[in-house]
């Protein structure tokens, strides 16, 4: 329960336009202590809101709040923020997925992993396993390219942007539910609002984009993926050479390189750790 600052907001009036400094004091936004009856202090100082800003979108956006919050627990308040933060974060990681600049560097990385198979096992012929003694040396080496060809699968398969929207999409849809047994409907403004702020100001989005992670969610799929797939035994044997020391390559290797497209855990999935 939020005290007081729900009783100041509804004596205002309908009328009276409420400013920044008014917010920042109900808020609590100069203070540094984390209150869970209060989670957008939280919030609000992590997305670097000044309790000085003059700025008028901001205004809007925390007068809304503001109205909007003394129907709300706590709860559901962190519901909100928590949502528009992640939906802010699937927007950034859409942009940072940029295949139309990165596709040829994603072949040259893939083509040079390939090349590392082929070397790890030409060195593998020249001096045979076990590597051991004087030769711990080569299974160093061999250790070496194996990880070379896990990362680069790794860093290709655009993991990041599709937990991203998965965690947003499954969050936006738990939330809608919550937030309509208890006030009948979403203020979808105030998400987008709330999601411009968290992204540091510098995404912008409209109802209808923020809607979209109510449906179900299109993954991106590797680019290089033919590459991997033609090289996938050549790869598998290069990562055999390291066994038992490289296992967890070998197993990253069957997990990803079989895996043609990202399964999009829905609903299943677990939101993603807030803090």
């Amino acid at each position: 329960m939020v005290p007081s600052a729900g009783k100041t907001v509804l004596r205002r009036g309908e009328g009276h336009k409420i400013n920044i400094a008014e917010l920042a004091r109900d808020f609590g936004l100069a203070t540094t202590a984390f209150e869970e009856e209060q989670p957008e202090k939280w919030y609000l100082r992590k997305w670097g809101v000044r309790p000085d800003d003059q700025d008028q979108r901001i205004g809007k956006i925390l007068t809304d709040m503001h109205k909007l919050w003394p129907r709300l627990s706590a709860g559901h308040r962190d519901l909100y923020l928590w949502t528009a933060e992640n939906i802010a974060k699937a927007e950034r990681a859409k942009q940072t997925w940029n295949l139309k600049d990165s596709r040829k560097r994603y072949k040259r990385l893939s083509k040079t992993a390939v090349a590392a198979a082929r070397l790890a096992l030409e060195i593998a012929a020249i001096f045979p396993p076990p590597w051991t003694d004087t030769r711990a040396p080569i299974g160093t080496l061999v250790k070496g390219l194996t990880g070379l060809i896990g990362g680069s699968r790794n860093a290709t398969f655009p993991r990041a942007r599709n937990d991203a929207i998965a965690g947003a999409s499954t969050l936006l849809r738990a939330t809608k539910a919550r937030i309509l047994r208890k006030t009948g409907r979403m203020n979808w403004e105030l998400v987008r609002g709330l999601a411009w702020l968290a992204s540091g100001k510098k995404i912008e989005l409209d109802e209808r984009t923020v809607r979209r992670y109510l449906e179900k969610q299109r993954y991106a799929k590797d680019p290089v993926e033919d590459c991997w797939n033609r090289n996938l035994d050549l790869i598998q044997s290069a990562l055999r050479l390291a066994r038992p020391r490289c296992e967890p390559f070998e197993s990253a290797a069957k997990k990803y390189l079989r895996t043609p497209t990202f399964s999009g855990a829905s609903t299943e999935r677990t939101a993603p750790t807030r803090r």
